[in-house]
């Protein structure tokens, strides 16, 4: 499976490069943490923000509930990042370059579409976890016209 067949993000967003193993409750990722990115802060010397670990690890999310979707052969559908806990991080920043493995593992998936899932990056001298929440709406049309509704 590739990303472009998981992820919705295209272009500079997409963070992730590729998909390392993807085993029922868990997905596995490689990343490189770019110099030309959107998250680059000059005030760093041009490293990323160790808070953007939770982008990635939400993109890691995501790639498992596409790998999922895909699986079972369902429709691609908008996803939607709820919020994170306890994020940890031993680096203050990310430098360009540095090669990193996300991975999020399942916890509980509602029937909903909501999901809990405990991510992890690590690469040379930096680990990150976090706890993650996803939303993952089962019917795209449903869930925009009660969003926005009634027309």
């Amino acid at each position: 499976m590739t990303l472009d067949e998981i992820l919705p993000q295209t272009g500079k967003m997409r963070l992730l490069d590729e998909v390392l193993a993807f085993e029922g409750e868990t997905i596995r990722l490689a990343l490189v943490v770019r110099s030309d990115g959107l998250f680059n802060d000059p005030a760093l010397g041009g490293d990323v923000p160790a808070y953007v670990g939770v982008e990635y690890m939400a993109q890691a999310v995501a790639a498992h509930m596409g790998a999922t979707r895909l699986r079972n052969k369902e429709s691609k559908r908008a996803g939607f990042l709820v919020g994170t806990r306890l994020y940890e991080s031993n680096v203050d920043s990310f430098q360009p370059g540095l090669r990193l493995t996300a991975s999020a593992t399942c916890l509980l998936l509602s029937i909903e579409g909501l999901g809990v899932y405990d991510c992890v990056l690590e690469g040379a001298g930096v680990s990150a976890r976090a706890k993650v929440n996803g939303f993952l709406p089962k019917d795209d049309e449903t869930f925009w016209s009660t969003v926005a509704g009634p027309s």
